[in-house]
C-alpha cells in the first residue's frame, strides 16, 4: 500500500483557512489538561511557538505527542455557507513528522473537540490509554 505524504507547505498552499477562534482554542487546551492528567501528554509542536497567534489566525494548530513520536496537524478550512448564510468550518487533520516534512491525510471533522480527541484512538491503538479519558 503506496501512503501519500504532503509537505507542510503544500497543505498550507491549496486551502482555503479561517481562524481558530478563542474558543476553540480553550478547547484544545482542557483536552491537553486532561491527557495531561491521565499521563498521555500532547504539546502544542515547538513551530507553533514561533507562529504563535498568527498561526491560529491562519487556522493551523500543530501539536505533538512525545509518547507516540508524532505530530497532528489541524487545519480550520471554509466549509461554504450554510442555508441562512451562516459561515461554515470543517476540520482538516494530517499526522506525520515535521522534521520529515511529511503528512498523510487524516479525517476531516466538524469541530476541533472532535479533532483533538481523536489523538486518543491513536493512544489507544498503541496500547497507551483504555476507557475513556475525561
Amino acid at each position: 500500500m503506496n501512503l501519500e505524504y504532503s509537505p507542510i507547505e503544500m497543505i498550507l498552499k491549496t486551502t482555503q483557512r479561517l481562524p481558530i477562534g478563542k474558543s476553540e482554542l480553550e478547547t484544545v487546551l482542557a483536552q491537553m489538561k486532561r491527557n495531561a492528567k491521565h499521563g498521555l501528554p500532547i504539546l502544542f509542536h515547538p513551530l507553533m511557538e514561533t507562529t504563535g497567534i498568527e498561526g491560529l489566525a491562519d487556522g493551523v494548530l500543530m501539536l505533538t505527542s512525545p509518547l507516540l513520536g508524532r505530530d497532528f496537524l489541524f487545519v480550520k478550512i471554509n466549509g461554504g455557507q450554510g442555508l441562512f448564510g451562516r459561515q461554515k468550518h470543517k476540520i482538516l487533520s494530517y499526522i506525520g513528522s515535521v522534521e520529515d516534512d511529511g503528512f498523510m491525510a487524516g479525517t476531516v471533522f466538524r469541530s476541533i473537540a472532535v479533532a483533538i480527541t481523536s489523538i486518543n484512538n491513536i493512544f489507544r491503538a498503541e496500547g497507551l490509554a483504555t476507557g475513556p479519558i475525561i
